[in-house]
C-alpha cells in the first residue's frame, strides 16, 4: 500500500519535529547535568589546572557561548557526522559508541 504524497509529507514533518525535540531534550539534559565538562576533560589525577587554562579551553570548545549557540553548533556538527566530544571518556562520541 502506497502512501499518498500529502501523507508522506505529513509523516516526514512529524519525524523532523520529533527528531528536533529529542535532540533538544538530549542536548539540554547534558547542558544542565552537574559538573564542569572542561574540568572533566582536563582532569588528570590530582593535578591542579590553572584557571586561565580552564577558561581558554572553555572558549576553545565554545562552552562560553549561550545555550542556543552551542546547540546550533552541535546540530551543524551532527549534520556532518560529528557528534562531539565525550568529556568523561576524553574521546569523540562516535568513537565511544563504536566501542
Amino acid at each position: 500500500m502506497y502512501l499518498k504524497r500529502n501523507e508522506l509529507l505529513r509523516r516526514l514533518a512529524q519525524m523532523a519535529v520529533t527528531l528536533f525535540g529529542v535532540t533538544l531534550l538530549t542536548f539540554g539534559l547534558t547542558y544542565i547535568s552537574p559538573g564542569d565538562p572542561v574540568e572533566m576533560l582536563l582532569e588528570v589525577g590530582d593535578t591542579i589546572v590553572p584557571k586561565e587554562t580552564i577558561e581558554a579551553t572553555r572558549h576553545q570548545l565554545g562552552l562560553d557561548q549561550p545555550f542556543y549557540m552551542q546547540y546550533i553548533r552541535w546540530l551543524g556538527g551532527l549534520a556532518h557526522g560529528d557528534m562531539g566530544l565525550s568529556y568523561s571518556a576524553k574521546m569523540p562520541v562516535a568513537e565511544r559508541l563504536l566501542q
